[in-house]
């Protein structure tokens, strides 16, 4: 039977003729794997860049936010488990529309570049590369989200396309990527590194599951390993999706986790736990608060006060990529600016 090997991501899925791969976005047809659902999107709307999260690159300026379906692993919990488990129950949702209008949809809204988030980039390769490619014919910024579970190949194809990106880590064990259906923790921090030397602006997300502090530990000294500057976000693990309940840490155990996760990296923040005070970024050389953010929901932050200028009083540089905006614009406000499709 006729087989093609698709490449978009580290399980390499050998796709027999007529038949999907283990994410259901890959379809076997002419011995090439071609996108079930090309140019095809579950959601598209502006949002502050900080509830993706991204926390270093360009704070409090608008991005429009897309997604697919799917996802090439399976991670107990997730908190996109209904875009990712069955892709198929979701295709009466999608809209395809081609890359320029999207792009256009963007601009509309008065957004400072595009990012794909909520489900995992590498399901819809293709889509993504052209979408990049239009978003900067346009000067717009481009990134993404993913758990990093890409091959070379995929890497190579979307490092000169990426402005951003977020690596979702689930751990720094092959125990743990096995959990969710990998083979290894190796492609992820493979990822991290190769984005980070291709001059990407790199920022970690690592989940923290009760009882698993060596891994997020663990996860950040691989960090530090390519640069102890990269943002590093512990996003405490919620009972999404069937999660038990019991795999939930306390607030204060996270916080003592990061306080030990912040003698490793420079930049440590906490997710998912109301009041923190770790969701500010502050100066790495006199530690003055110069972005203040909080709480915003599962995985988001909001900011509530930022330092005007590139210095802080102490002359030290502001730690982030691109212009930071003082303009404190509400999540509702943003979401006045939604295409028609998105208000309906």
């Amino acid at each position: 039977m006729l087989t093609h090997e698709c490449r978009c991501c580290a399980h390499h899925c050998l796709i027999p003729e007529g038949e999907c791969g283990r994410c259901g976005m890959y379809r076997g047809a002419g011995g090439a794997a071609v996108e079930v659902f090309p140019d095809s999107y579950l959601a598209r709307y502006p949002t502050a860049i900080e509830t993706v999260p991204f926390l270093h690159f360009w704070p409090g300026h608008a991005f429009y936010a897309v997604s697919s379906v799917g996802c090439n692993l399976s991670c107990p919990g997730c908190v996109s488990a209904i875009l990712t488990t069955d892709p198929g129950t979701l295709t009466e949702a999608l809209v395809r529309l081609p890359p320029d209008n999207v792009v256009s949809e963007a601009e509309a809204a008065g957004c400072r570049g595009i990012l794909f988030c909520i489900n995992e980039p590498a399901v819809s390769l293709p889509t993504v590369l052209r979408l990049a490619d239009a978003a900067h014919d346009a000067g717009l910024l481009f990134g993404c989200s993913t758990n990093g579970y890409l091959g070379d190949e995929a890497t190579c194809a979307l490092a000169p396309l990426l402005d951003c990106v977020n690596v979702g880590l689930k751990g720094a064990s092959d125990a743990c990527y096995r959990e969710c259906g990998g083979a290894s923790a190796g492609p992820a921090f493979r990822t991290v590194r190769a984005l980070y030397e291709a001059g990407v602006h790199v920022e970690v997300s690592a989940v923290y599951v009760r009882g698993r502090e060596d891994e997020v530990v663990s996860a950040a000294e691989r960090v530090a390993a390519t640069d102890a500057a990269i943002p590093f976000q512990i996003m405490r693990f919620m009972p999404f999706s069937g999660g038990e309940e019991e795999r939930a840490p306390a607030a204060c155990e996270a916080e003592d986790l990061a306080e030990t996760v912040s003698s490793i990296l420079e930049n440590v923040y906490l997710f998912n736990t109301p009041g923190t005070s770790r969701l500010s970024t502050r100066c790495p050389a006199c530690g003055r608060i110069l972005i203040r953010r909080a709480f915003n929901g599962p995985m988001g932050a909001r900011n509530e006060w930022v330092h005007p200028g590139e210095r802080c009083a102490c002359g030290a540089r502001v730690p982030v990529s691109g212009r930071m905006t003082a303009e404190l614009r509400p999540e509702a406000e943003v979401r006045r600016r939604l295409p028609a499709h998105a208000r309906a």
